[in-house]
């Protein structure tokens, strides 16, 4: 191994820079900063002053990155088991809410709903982008659910629906998110207001566990019921349910793949020389 820029010895002491003027780095590509923060949560290593430092001057750069690269980082965060940490250390550095500016952000319930999400993926578990994104929208769906609960218990489906659409459209159009996962996000929030109470017909739950998004549905409501929003009488009674009709295990999502069998990167917007 020819090492020219002493990568060896950064290793051995746990450390990452960048290679050259940081700040030319982060000019040439602004997701390197999310980057180096990322694999320092996921390494456990630290990051040096200058590389520090320049993140910190340069961070407004964050919003100059392509959207699909952008949203491509997030969900391989959020795959990494270890979400809640590099979550935390993207939002100390500013580079979350500029990066991801119409995410619901600086919430402890959707902080608590990444870290059920690492401990289950470290678990084995796998989930669609739509259950991954769906922590974030989460506890501000269910803020709104609630407001539309009249004395009589029931939802005012029409006011939700045109709420909801208001919190997810910035989002999915700023962030490019597939057909399917806008779909499944908005299905699978909406439906967890016909699951707040255990199932009284068998054939209600066949019918919502044959619909495509069910399975986000499904995982939403976990997390709902770990928040306190869902009681957990109803959480057993649903998979109780979901048991005796057999559609209770979990549902391993796809990965788009290129035809060389490789998950696809979003390729890296060329900056203009000045």
């Amino acid at each position: 191994v020819i090492d020219y820029v002493g990568g060896i010895e950064d290793l051995q002491r746990g450390l990452i820079r960048t290679i050259g003027d940081p700040d030319q780095r982060f000019l040439e590509d602004p997701v390197r900063m999310m980057r180096a923060l990322e694999y320092a949560v996921r390494l456990n290593f630290e990051i040096d002053k200058p590389t520090v430092d320049a993140i910190e001057r340069q961070q407004a750069l964050i919003s100059e990155a392509s959207s699909p690269r952008l949203t491509y980082e997030l969900l391989e965060c959020l795959r990494s088991a270890q979400a809640a940490g590099i979550h935390a250390a993207w939002r100390r550095a500013g580079l979350f809410p500029r990066a991801f500016p119409d995410l619901p952000l600086d919430t402890d319930e959707s902080v608590r709903v990444l870290t059920m999400v690492d401990e289950q993926i470290a678990a084995g578990r796998a989930f669609a982008d739509a259950s991954l994104l769906g922590a974030f929208f989460l506890p501000r769906f269910l803020g709104l659910a609630e407001e539309e609960i009249d004395e009589r218990g029931r939802v005012n489906n029409a006011q939700l629906l045109s709420r909801l659409r208001e919190i997810l459209e910035p989002a999915a159009a700023s962030m490019h998110l597939s057909n399917l996962t806008i779909h499944q996000l908005h299905q699978g929030l909406f439906t967890l207001t016909k699951m707040r109470r255990s199932p009284e017909r068998g054939r209600q739950v066949l019918k919502l566990a044959r619909q495509d998004y069910f399975q986000v549905a499904w995982d939403l409501h976990g997390f709902a019921e770990a928040l306190g929003f869902i009681t957990p009488e109803a959480h057993s009674g649903w998979a109780r349910a979901l048991a005796r009709i057999g559609s209770n295990e979990p549902v391993v999502p796809k990965v788009r793949d290129d035809r060389n069998g490789r998950r696809r990167r979003p390729r890296r917007r060329r900056r203009k020389k000045s």
